[in-house]
């Protein structure tokens, strides 16, 4: 079963891994290019959230909510956001199940998924890192 701490880790650790992306990878800010945005991921009932703000062509990462995004990736339980940002869930699978939902722009979401695959690169290895350290704690 799935933690609160594994959900906080992985979503954490993503929009961080994005947000040092912004700063380093010159793809990714040409993917963000002109595109001023707040993009949330929040777990119902409460939390973790995290959200991150692109603002020329650079990203700032939080934790919390953000009171105006532009886009929310809303799970209902922790077990799915674990599922998905450990990609043992298809997100698509999340979302046809009612599992998962986005509200807001869905062209953000499409627009963020290019930037997210631009940094995915060095975020395999972190996720890789954290599954590890995942596997000695809970096993």
């Amino acid at each position: 079963m799935a933690s609160k701490f594994q959900a906080s880790l992985l979503l954490n650790t993503m929009v961080f891994v994005l947000e040092g992306m912004s700063k380093i990878d010159e793809e990714v800010r040409k993917e963000l290019e002109g595109w001023d945005r707040v993009i949330q991921w929040k777990v119902m009932p409460d939390g973790p959230n995290a959200y991150i703000v692109t603002k020329d062509s650079y990203i700032n990462a939080a934790k919390g909510l953000h009171p105006e995004p532009n886009l929310s990736m809303v799970f209902q339980d922790i077990e799915t956001t674990v599922g998905v940002l450990s990609r043992k869930l298809d997100p698509q699978d999340a979302i046809a199940n009612q599992k998962m939902t986005i509200e807001g722009d869905f062209t953000d979401a499409m627009k963020l998924t290019g930037a997210m695959l631009h940094a995915e690169k060095y975020s395999k290895k972190v996720f890789f890192i954290l599954k590890c350290m995942l596997k000695a704690i809970f096993s």
